[in-house]
C-alpha cells in the first residue's frame, strides 16, 4: 500500500513540552493527500488537538512523522480527566459515554482521555465535570474545546 492511500493509518509524533523536559506522543492519522492528515485517535497529552482534526504534517530525518500545525478543527472537543481512585474509573467513563462521549483509557489506568463529539452538548459534560471534581473523585482539565463546546 502506497504512502498516499487514504486507507492506510500512519503515526504521528508530537513534541511536548513538560517539567521534565521534551517529550512525545504519537497519535494515529489517515491520510488525506499531500500532507494533510486527520487525527484518528483522542489524544492524551498534547494541547490543542482533537480527534478528527485535519493537521499538517511533515516526515523528519529520522523516516517519522511529524506534527506541524492544525489545519482545520474536526469540531471535537477532548478532556482530561485524572480519577484519585483507580476502581472508580469505570464509574467515571460510564458517565461520560451515557452523555455520549468516546473515550480512552491510558496506560496508568487513572488517566482518561475523553473526546465530545460536536453532537454532545457541553453543558452536561461539563456538569459532569464539576460534580466529580466537587466530590473529590477527579481533576480534569480542557485540552481543546471546539466552537461548539464553547461555554
Amino acid at each position: 500500500m502506497s504512502s498516499n492511500s487514504t486507507d492506510e493509518m500512519l503515526k504521528m509524533f508530537f513534541s511536548l513540552e513538560t517539567e521534565s523536559g521534551n517529550e512525545t506522543e504519537s497519535m494515529w492519522v489517515k491520510p488525506l493527500g499531500g500532507a494533510e492528515y486527520e487525527i484518528s485517535n483522542i489524544p492524551f497529552y498534547a494541547k490543542g488537538i482533537a480527534y478528527g482534526d485535519v493537521v499538517l504534517g511533515e516526515r523528519e530525518d529520522d523516516g517519522g512523522l511529524g506534527f506541524i500545525r492544525v489545519l482545520r478543527s474536526g469540531d471535537h472537543s477532548t478532556v482530561r480527566v485524572v480519577v484519585f481512585s483507580e476502581p472508580r474509573v469505570q464509574d467515571v467513563c460510564a458517565r461520560f459515554e451515557a452523555l455520549g462521549c468516546q473515550l480512552e483509557i491510558a496506560d496508568i489506568k487513572t488517566l482518561i482521555a475523553i473526546d465530545v463529539p460536536p453532537s454532545t452538548p457541553w453543558q452536561p459534560v461539563a456538569a459532569t465535570l464539576e460534580a466529580l471534581a466537587a466530590d473529590g473523585l477527579i481533576d480534569w482539565e480542557e485540552a481543546a474545546l471546539s466552537r461548539h463546546h464553547v461555554p
